[in-house]
């Protein structure tokens, strides 16, 4: 299934290149906005297989690798720039190619760092909106987008590996887990 070019990607790879080349250019170190907007479009497009060499990225950067999971910096593709998501809600966009990516982060939660009571916090980090994973595949799902019948079964399993990891409805109240 081909997709059409997507403009905000390109927009937002410009404006983040275009802020390196100013804090290069003024010999001021990135800020951790700059990184997180910076892998926020990384995490866009990497491979699932690479998913795993993207968080030891995350922790040779100069912050915390939670801090990627904990911000509502991201530019989901279903919203305007008003609205700003976590990393984790881009899954939800191209379910296809992005569902194992949340087994390989509870791995890295669960068994690298022995900490799997942060997987829960990461799948319920609200955009500014409010919604959590779990409340923005349902919006999606509202606005009939990912409803291509080759998505269903993706979807159907993105959103019982979210609830069996403790991800929650917040703002679709009448939703609850299977």
């Amino acid at each position: 299934m081909n997709k059409p070019f997507n403009f905000k990607k390109l927009a937002a790879l410009s404006l983040t290149l275009l802020m390196f080349a100013t804090a290069t250019s003024a010999e001021t170190e990135p800020t951790q906005e700059d990184y997180i907007e910076k892998y926020c479009m990384k995490f866009d497009q990497t491979p699932k297989e690479l998913v795993g060499s993207l968080i030891k990225e995350f922790e040779q950067s100069p912050f915390p690798a939670d801090e990627y999971f904990f911000h509502n910096k991201c530019q989901s593709e279903n919203y305007s720039r008003a609205v700003k998501s976590p990393m984790i809600h881009s899954i939800a966009d191209a379910p296809e190619s992005r569902a194992d990516f949340l087994h390989s982060i509870w791995l890295y939660y669960s068994r690298k760092r022995k900490e799997p009571q942060i997987f829960p916090k990461i799948l319920n980090m609200p955009n500014t909106k409010g919604e959590t994973l779990l409340d923005y595949i349902e919006t999606l799902r509202v606005k009939g987008k990912n409803s291509h019948p080759g998505l269903l079964l993706p979807i159907k399993n993105l959103i019982l590996y979210t609830c069996l990891r403790g991800g929650v409805y917040s703002v679709h109240k009448d939703k609850s887990c299977p």
